[in-house]
């Protein structure tokens, strides 16, 4: 089985007008991947493209975002290493939200009828005529 990884990624496809590009964490798991923000962008020319040092000299606050950036990556990656029982079964985006807020996620629901069912036994007291009039509606 292959352990999920987080990496720092220079986001060249998002450039924006004044040529600031982003830098994002990039988490693969199980042939999947997601990213989320760092909060930071730089020019290419500042990219330096080490995870110790993703930022040289030519950005001015290059240490202290070097820094942040690697002790942030580095907690990610000893999250995963701890935990590894517990995110082997997740998904890419379960994992994300367990790194990023220390939870497992609820299952992603794939059946849109589940879902609808559920919100109205929540929200309209589960009368059946509300989940029979979805369903109709679905297939009109």
């Amino acid at each position: 089985m292959h352990m999920a990884t987080v990496n720092l990624f220079f986001d060249k496809r998002h450039t924006n007008k004044s040529g600031l590009i982003p830098i994002l964490y990039k988490l693969s798991h199980k042939n999947q991947m997601t990213t989320w923000t760092t909060g930071y962008s730089a020019r290419e020319c500042e990219y330096n493209g080490d995870d110790n040092a993703f930022l040289n000299r030519k950005n001015p606050k290059h240490k202290s975002i070097n820094s942040e950036l690697y002790q942030n990556l580095l907690n990610y990656r000893k999250l995963i290493s701890e935990n590894i029982s517990t995110i082997k079964d997740m998904l890419v985006v379960e994992l994300k939200n367990f790194i990023l807020y220390g939870k497992k996620s609820e299952p992603i629901r794939t059946d849109f009828f589940e879902y609808a069912e559920e919100y109205i036994n929540i929200y309209s007291g589960g009368t059946k005529k509300c989940t029979l009039m979805i369903k109709t509606m679905c297939f009109i």
